[in-house]
């Protein structure tokens, strides 16, 4: 009887560490096929009248020119031209604008965009839009992950109640 025992309690012991040991490889597959697809994000042309290949920029470079955008994840570029590079990265140039989600919006001349890092470096009359407070400056370092600005150079808070400058 004990010996019956012992061998019905190992092929227990056996069937519950398999399930286990199961569910445990599909959790480690699911983390890192989340962490792949988080690496491979790309931005996605959306349009450009025209694109070339600029050899003197860099391999792989790209050229669009007029009527440019791009999306990267819930946020939308916009610009008149743009260089896209193969790190994942864009420089846009003349107005420029950025949506991200229906409450965020910012304008400017010149942006500097990592999708990797989520970071937008933003110059030249820049005017950052969120609901009703809307802030100007000349240069806009700006987090799309966290929705944080920086502007380093000072600024203008317009807002229905204030209005207010920094130096």
């Amino acid at each position: 009887l004990l010996i019956l025992f012992a061998h019905v309690f190992c092929s227990l012991s056996l069937h519950v560490m398999k399930i286990y040991f199961l569910t445990f490889t599909c959790s480690l597959l699911f983390i890192f096929s989340s962490i792949a697809q988080t690496q491979t994000k790309k931005i996605e042309l959306l349009h450009a009248n025209s694109l070339e290949h600029d050899d003197m920029l860099g391999k792989d470079v790209q050229r669009l020119i007029g009527n440019v955008s791009f999306k990267d994840g819930n946020t939308l570029l916009y610009c008149d031209s743009a260089y896209k590079y193969p790190d994942n990265a864009i420089d846009a140039f003349s107005n420029v604008r950025i949506l991200q989600g229906d409450s965020l919006t910012i304008y400017g001349q010149f942006l500097k965009y990592n999708s990797n890092t989520s970071m937008a470096e933003i110059h030249k009359s820049v005017r950052l839009i969120q609901k009703t407070t809307t802030l100007q400056t000349e240069l806009l370092y700006y987090d799309m992950t966290t929705h944080m600005a920086n502007y380093p150079n000072g600024g203008t808070i317009n807002s229905k109640q204030n209005v207010l400058t920094s130096d």
